[in-house]
């Protein structure tokens, strides 16, 4: 079964352009309970299965159920069965004789596939495309046609190097600039028009056949129920031969069982642990276990004040900043009394009045002023100075510092020496100062937010999704600012590629 579990791979630059659209949490978190997830989808529903048949090559085949629900589709295997849910928008991939779970937003699957099109695009020496001498295998692996069949996700206009033909007996061939591509065999079966388009949706996302194919399937009547094609395998053409036989319809639960429990921390990566301590750190802090609760603006105020009193620019600044961050600018308005003057708010005052005077909070900043400017490099050395000096210190509010200092070294630019050792390095410590900045304050949406778009970044949509879902879910309505541009991101895959969702 092909898994939705994604890889590591090189740094991209993370574009969005998209009016602004209301931030919305997920329907469930990617913490959630079975039994969680079971009660967001509701009662029974009629399934039409199928069964069906996979054979790569010469290798035995796979065989597999293939259940159609109203707004789901189920895949079901030897050892583990895929639920993508188009009403909850969600991927669960089960491992039932471990009796674990995951859940994944859908957004990742098109998400990851726009990034990984440009990024095997790019790439001199794309993973998979083999050893062979003359090079031929490395350049069908940055073929456009095989990477987006590979991946469902077609950039540009319909090809115009894919010939469709009428086969007889309900078969339509397919060749590409000449060469035989596709034979297919259709049927007409009675399936409801919900099921069917959820059908094509089993095949945009699972079966590897060129889009421009799929969509000339989807427009026709019958089913396709026998399917030769071929496919990019191990950096080399293979083919693909696909059955699929009718099994009937049932009437059953959400194929879910509620008594599964979400996998362990340890499913996301090997080779990167602290990934799972933090994610499985923002689970707790979503349903609610982690031993301290968001911060108050009392609670804020009053170690503004007592940073203030201390006569502490750096920590004044750190502390306000972090209040700002969590409940918005305005939450200044609430400058207690006691440190109100007829100008304004003491402690604002004494950030204003101590920059330019007071060294570490002049480095702060002038550091984040020089990394707006474009001052990459400056901007670095400045805020790497506060930062030793707030873990010195374990100054309060140096969570806030620790994510200043990771945006500038998340940047997906190359240093100005041009080293892409440094560049991933940079981003190795990024992740780390992310860490670092979310232990010190779980409740802040900007943090999760901007972890996210780093692991996006780096082509680890997986966590990226769960990063930004868990943040979505923080308390306090302010919180949901902080993921516009994901909102945005969300917004846009819809739009172009709705091929991957069902259309309300």
């Amino acid at each position: 079964m092909r898994s939705l579990r994604l890889p590591v791979g090189v740094a991209i630059i993370f574009l969005l352009s998209l009016p602004a659209v209301r931030a919305e949490a997920p329907a469930v978190s990617p913490a959630a309970g079975a039994t969680e997830i079971v009660a967001a989808r509701g009662g029974d529903a009629d399934e039409w299965r199928f069964d069906v048949e996979i054979r790569d090559g010469d290798a035995p085949a796979d065989e597999a159920e293939l259940a159609l629900g109203p707004d789901y589709f189920r895949l079901t295997d030897a050892a583990r069965s895929m639920i993508v849910d188009f009403r909850l928008l969600r991927v669960i991939e089960i491992d039932r004789a471990a009796r674990r779970f995951t859940n994944r937003s859908l957004y990742l699957f098109p998400g990851f596939g726009e990034l990984q099109y440009f990024a095997r695009l790019s790439k001199a020496n794309p993973p998979g495309a083999g050893t062979g001498s003359d090079g031929a295998a490395a350049e069908v692996a940055k073929d456009p046609f095989w990477i987006e069949a590979d991946l469902g996700i077609r950039k540009d206009a319909p090809r115009t190097d894919l010939v469709f033909a009428d086969g007889g007996d309900g078969t339509m061939t397919v060749t590409r600039s000449g060469k035989p591509y596709a034979t297919i065999r259709g049927e007409v079966v009675d399936l409801p028009a919900d099921r069917r388009a959820v059908l094509f949706r089993y095949f945009r996302f699972l079966s590897e056949l060129h889009p421009n194919v799929i969509d000339a399937l989807e427009k026709g009547a019958a089913l396709p129920v026998a399917l030769d094609y071929r496919v990019l395998k191990d950096g080399d053409i293979a083919r693909r031969q696909v059955r699929l036989r009718a099994a009937g319809r049932v009437t059953t639960p959400y194929p879910l069982d509620p008594a599964l429990r979400p996998a362990d921390e340890g499913h996301y990566t090997n080779d990167v642990p602290a990934i799972d301590d933090l994610v499985g750190m923002m689970a707790k802090v979503a349903r609610g276990d982690w031993p301290t609760g968001p911060l108050s603006p009392d609670d804020y105020w009053r170690e503004v004040e007592r940073q203030f009193k201390d006569e502490n620019a750096l920590g004044t600044f750190l502390n306000v900043q972090g209040m700002a961050m969590q409940y918005g600018a305005t939450v200044l308005d609430g400058c207690p009394k006691s440190l109100r003057k007829p100008d304004g708010c003491a402690p604002v005052l004494f950030i204003r009045d101590q920059s330019g005077t007071d060294r570490l909070l002049t480095l702060a900043i002038g550091g984040t002023r020089a990394e707006v400017e474009g001052k990459q490099e400056a901007g670095l050395k400045a805020m790497g100075i506060v930062v030793n000096e707030v873990e010195s210190r374990d100054l309060p509010g140096g969570y806030v510092a620790q994510a200043l200092y990771a945006n500038m070294l998340a940047r997906p630019t190359l240093p100005e020496n041009g080293s892409m050792t440094l560049l991933r390095e940079r981003q190795e410590e990024a992740f780390e100062r992310f860490r670092k900045a979310i232990a010190g304050n779980p409740y802040i949406g900007f943090f999760y937010r901007d972890l996210g778009k780093l692991l996006f970044n780096q082509l680890r949509a997986d966590v990226a999704w769960d990063v930004w879902d868990f943040g979505r879910l923080l308390p306090g309505s302010y919180q949901r600012h902080a993921f516009q541009t994901i909102d945005e991101l969300e917004a846009r895959l819809r739009a172009d590629y709705p091929q991957f969702f069902l259309q309300p």
